[in-house]
């Protein structure tokens, strides 16, 4: 459930309830292909890689973003990529995430299928991997990701590397966003 928070006072109050994560999507039925396993799933299908890895955790509503197509396969191929070195867990790719950027009037790219939301890498939260520095898993992480080709990486550091550069603010001090501007 994607619930939205105001301030008042000394306390937080529920505004809106965004998003309840929706519903399994309709699939079709296989068809049948030299290329597909005994399950009916494509291996070569960067999709079937990652909800199959056990290297990236994912919410249902991330599996049902995936199953149904809204998720460009360079954001997938990075996340392949990331998950050979480490656990990622997905917090969100495209369902529940606001349409704007926070406090922007600018378009998500979480809404066109191009990022994703890592809250935890090899089990430990990125709120937690911060006392780590940009040394420890996370900033190791934001590098790798640039190194890939990502062009939109924030974290809880502002990052300069040879590949390009990530930003942070204080939305994404808990949390990594690896994506694509185009």
């Amino acid at each position: 459930i994607d619930l939205r928070l105001e301030a008042s006072g000394q306390e937080w109050q529920v505004s809106e309830i965004a998003s309840m994560g929706g519903a399994p999507p309709e699939l079709p039925e296989p068809e049948e292909s030299q290329s597909q396993d005994a399950q009916g799933s494509d291996p070569d299908n960067v999709a079937v890689q990652v909800l199959e890895s056990p290297s990236i955790e994912l919410p249902s509503s991330s599996r049902w973003d995936i199953m149904q197509g809204r998720i460009d396969d360079r954001l997938l191929s990075m996340m392949l990529d990331l998950s050979e070195s480490y656990t990622i867990s997905v917090a969100v790719l495209a369902t529940g995430h606001p349409v704007n950027v926070f406090d922007s009037p600018s378009e998500s790219n979480h809404t066109r299928g191009r990022a994703v939301d890592i809250w935890a890498i090899d089990g430990v939260t990125v709120a937690e991997l911060r006392e780590a520095g940009t040394d420890g898993p996370a900033g190791a992480l934001m590098e790798e990701a640039l190194a890939g080709g990502a062009t939109e990486v924030g974290g809880p550091w502002a990052l300069s590397t040879e590949h390009g550069a990530a930003f942070t603010d204080l939305v994404h001090e808990d949390h990594l966003h690896v994506g694509f501007k185009q």
